[in-house]
C-alpha cells in the first residue's frame, strides 16, 4: 500500500492515515466546490482504495461514474468447513457446569477475489457455562470462551490475524409457558487479538417442541 493524501502510519496489518483531508484535489465540476482524494492506494491495481470526499456549499454535484457490475460487493467464502465439538455436563444440585471444546477446519478458497487462493488454519475453541436455574423455571449463566488459531495465507503469504480472543458473558431466560421462553443475552471481548473487541447484546425467542415437554 502507499498514500496518496496524508500520512500513512501502519501498526500491523492496521493502516492509519492523519490529514487527508487537507489539501485535497479538486474535482473540477463546474458550479461546484467538491474535491475528492485516495488516501490510500495499492500500486499492483487493486480495484479498492479508500479516501476523503469533502463537498462546500454550492450548486448540487452531478458526478457520473462508470458502473461494472461484474464487481461484486460479497466475494463468497467459496469453501466448507467443518467443526467436530466435544462437549460435558454436569448438574450439582440448582447448578449446571458445562465445557465444551471444538475445531473448525476450513478448506482451501481457489477462488478468493482476484483469482488469489487462500489458505486458513484450523480455529480451536474452549467454552464454559455455569448455568443455575431457579424454582419459578428461570435459569441464568455465566459464559466464557476462549479462541485461538485460524491464520490465513494468501497466495503463500501468511497473514497478521492469528485468534486468539476471550470473551465472557452472561444469559437470563424466563419461561413463557410449557414450550416458549424468551432469553436475555449479552458478551464482551475481555482479551482481543484480532477481531473479537466487541461487546453484544440480544434478545431471543425459543419455542421448543417433541414428547417430554
Amino acid at each position: 500500500m502507499e498514500t496518496l493524501v496524508g500520512t500513512l502510519s501502519k501498526a500491523g496489518s492496521i493502516h492509519k492515515v492523519e490529514g487527508g483531508y487537507v489539501g485535497l484535489p479538486s474535482m473540477n465540476e463546474p458550479g461546484t466546490v467538491a474535491a475528492i482524494g485516495d488516501s490510500l492506494h495499492n500500486p499492483e491495481g487493486s480495484v479498492m482504495s479508500a479516501g476523503f470526499f469533502e463537498l462546500k456549499a454550492s450548486e448540487p454535484l452531478v458526478y457520473t461514474y462508470t458502473y461494472d457490475d461484474t464487481k461484486i460487493v460479497n466475494i463468497g467464502t467459496n469453501r466448507w468447513s467443518f467443526k467436530p465439538e466435544l462437549g460435558i455436563s454436569k448438574a450439582i444440585g440448582p447448578w449446571t457446569v458445562e465445557a465444551t471444546a471444538a475445531a473448525t477446519f476450513f478448506t482451501d478458497n481457489d477462488d478468493f477475489f482476484g483469482g488469489k487462493s487462500l489458505r486458513q488454519d484450523p480455529l480451536y475453541s474452549l467454552q464454559g457455562h455455569a448455568i443455575y436455574a431457579f424454582r419459578s423455571g428461570i435459569w441464568g449463566s455465566l459464559d466464557a470462551a476462549y479462541f485461538t488459531g485460524g491464520r490465513t495465507t494468501l497466495d503463500g503469504t501468511r497473514n497478521s490475524d492469528l485468534q486468539q480472543n476471550w470473551r465472557v458473558g452472561g444469559t437470563l431466560a424466563f419461561p413463557v409457558d410449557r414450550q416458549n421462553s424468551i432469553k436475555l443475552y449479552a458478551s464482551s471481548g475481555v482479551s482481543s487479538r484480532t477481531g473479537n473487541d466487541y461487546d453484544l447484546v440480544g434478545v431471543a425467542w425459543q419455542y421448543r417442541w417433541g414428547g417430554g415437554i
